[in-house]
């Protein structure tokens, strides 16, 4: 509520200033754009996880029941989530930091640095703390599967023997890896479906900033030459924070399909001959599984979430923007 107060209240005062002969219109207009897509995705955001709030208390149940089914991990899985966690949490309150500093060194008076730092500041934090919250559930969907790819390994330089019958253990080893395989795909689904629409409006929102960011740093440097240093330095750090968003959406795209192909990966790199016949059908079943699967988090199936998004977002901007260079003798 306080949010949607002080963004309509900023979106007022820059109607106000808004004239058609102006030749600062598009930025006005630009900046009342910025401000509607925060306030959707903040919006969009709450929404999404007061509905879907039970799949998200399933979703960490899941992650708890399937990391038990699996053997305890020799490697420091568990010490590197904390340490992924951690760092995602530091780099956030350094975000918040560095936008608090940079907006209270402008000039223009205390009313409109809390102004801004209401109308804008404050909706892209939780913009990033949702984003955060996302990053760490994929992270520890991702340690799942990193534990259950390093029992692949154990498996797969196991030798199967009858005469051994702690050797025998090999079918009821894959069914209960093949189980954990599937319900971290329920677990990859139940992330999708509650975060996709927040995850669309980030993206335009972040595509919108960098264009419109950009455009304003090149008109005011390059054209006019009315930027002054500080408001440079902003709209720099502003575009900055879109790119950390971009990328933290396509790194954990990425590292969940790189997880979910390593397993393919020790799948088929299991002998034939160190198995029997029971267990080879189990493993052709378990591949067949994994072939059948969607793995990948897309969002509403527009575009998915890998390596490739952020190359896509600043390739899109890069070529808007020129066609706004071409135009801008127009303002």
């Amino acid at each position: 509520m306080i949010m949607l107060v002080f963004g309509g209240l900023e979106i007022r005062i820059l109607a106000l200033e808004v004239t058609i002969k102006d030749k600062a219109m598009m930025i006005q207009i630009n900046y009342i754009l910025e401000v509607l897509l925060l306030l959707a995705t903040c919006v969009t955001a709450y929404s999404s996880v007061y509905f879907f709030r039970y799949t998200i208390v399933n979703i960490l149940n899941s992650l708890a029941s399937a990391w038990i089914e699996l053997p305890t991990s020799k490697n420091n899985i568990l010490k590197t989530l904390q340490y992924q966690v951690s760092v995602t949490f530091f780099l956030l309150g350094l975000a918040l930091i560095a936008e608090i500093a940079i907006n209270f060194s402008r000039a223009g008076g205390l009313w409109k640095m809390f102004n801004i730092t209401m109308s804008f500041i404050y909706p892209q934090m939780i913009q990033f703390i949702v984003l955060a919250f996302y990053c760490v559930l994929v992270q520890l969907l991702v340690a799942l599967l990193k534990n259950l790819n390093e029992a692949l390994e154990t498996f797969r330089r196991k030798k199967s023997c009858y005469r051994n019958f702690e050797t025998r253990l090999s079918m009821l080893d894959l069914s209960v890896m093949e189980s954990v395989f599937v319900k971290a795909f329920e677990i990859k689904r139940g992330i999708n479906e509650t975060f996709q629409a927040t995850i669309l409006l980030t993206s335009v929102q972040c595509f919108h900033a960098i264009v419109s960011e950009a455009h304003i740093i090149y008109h005011g440097v390059i054209v006019a030459r009315t930027l002054n240093t500080h408001e440079s330095i902003n709209f720099s750090v502003w575009i900055g924070y879109q790119l950390i968003k971009v990328y933290f959406l396509a790194y954990t795209g990425n590292i969940l399909k790189e997880s979910t192909v390593k397993i393919g990966q020790s799948l088929h790199n299991i002998p034939i001959d160190s198995h029997d016949m029971r267990s080879l059908l189990e493993i052709q079943h378990f591949t067949s599984l994994m072939a059948c699967q969607y793995t990948d988090i897309s969002v509403y199936g527009y575009f998915l979430l890998d390596a490739s998004f952020m190359f896509k977002i600043i390739a899109s901007a890069t070529m808007y923007l020129i066609i706004l260079v071409q135009f801008d003798k127009y303002y």
